[in-house]
């Protein structure tokens, strides 16, 4: 083994970052879903290998960093996803005004009769339900960006410590 390369225990603190790298770019690609399904198991993965160890363990250090950095991206995502999830309950609302109006038109009048129910409910809301879901994708896709460049700057940062073999 060289100096340069990291001990045995020091690979899980390699795939750690390298995985939490992953979870970064998923985020960036939209697939924050994924990230917040992979989270908890990684996040109680490192709090578990960090288990044990003194407060100045280098790997326990950077074990517990990445713990608290999953445990982080869980709850952004999470705060995202909640955001998305009241604009489609509120799109919800759409669909059965639609399937309702369906239902009760006379047979050959279904669609004009959904038509003219839709428009009057968006009359009716001033299209509140398109522009909270409009708004809703729009912070989605800025929040995740700004959850991204947090994390890929938090990662970095703490990468730089790991490779100088500098507690976190």
């Amino acid at each position: 083994m060289t100096p340069q390369s990291p001990s045995p225990a020091g690979m899980g603190v390699v795939l750690g970052y390298a995985t939490a790298a992953s979870m970064v770019l998923m985020i960036f690609v939209q697939l924050g879903l994924f990230a917040v399904l992979l989270a908890p198991v990684m996040c109680v993965l490192h709090w578990v290998t960090a288990r044990g160890h003194d407060s100045v363990n280098v790997n326990a250090s950077h074990h517990r960093f990445l713990a608290r950095t999953w445990l982080y991206a869980i709850i952004a995502q999470l705060a995202v996803l909640t955001a998305l999830g009241f604009a489609f309950a509120e799109v919800w609302n759409l669909g059965a005004i639609i399937i309702d109006a369906v239902a009760a038109a006379q047979p050959g009048e279904e669609a004009a009769m959904a038509f003219d129910s839709l428009a009057a409910y968006l009359d009716y809301t001033a299209g509140r339900p398109l522009f909270m879901l409009v708004a809703a994708f729009l912070v989605h896709g800025v929040a995740t960006t700004v959850i991204g460049a947090w994390l890929s700057v938090r990662l970095v940062r703490r990468w730089l410590r790991w490779s100088d073999r500098r507690p976190a």
